[in-house]
């Protein structure tokens, strides 16, 4: 095996298409479009195109179930 062979760069997993998050999120497709436009969900425009890095979207879905996991108390006869 070759010194370069073994020292190989690991590739980044490709970017995610709007077909991917609707797969995903089960959201219709202006659905996605929408919370890409409004910041919700993180994408990158590729020129008239919108993609999505993995990493980041799995990263804003573990901080979205981090905040629907916090516990609220039952505030009784208000």
């Amino acid at each position: 095996m070759s010194e370069t062979a073994s020292q190989q760069v690991p590739r980044p997993e490709p970017l995610w298409t709007v077909r991917d998050m609707q797969s995903l999120l089960r959201l219709g497709r202006n659905t996605v479009y929408d919370l890409a436009t409004r910041g919700v969900l993180p994408s990158i425009r590729i020129g008239s195109r919108v993609r999505f890095e993995p990493v980041k979207i799995r990263a804003w879905l573990e901080a979205r179930a981090a905040q629907s996991a916090q516990v609220l108390p039952l505030r009784r006869g208000v």
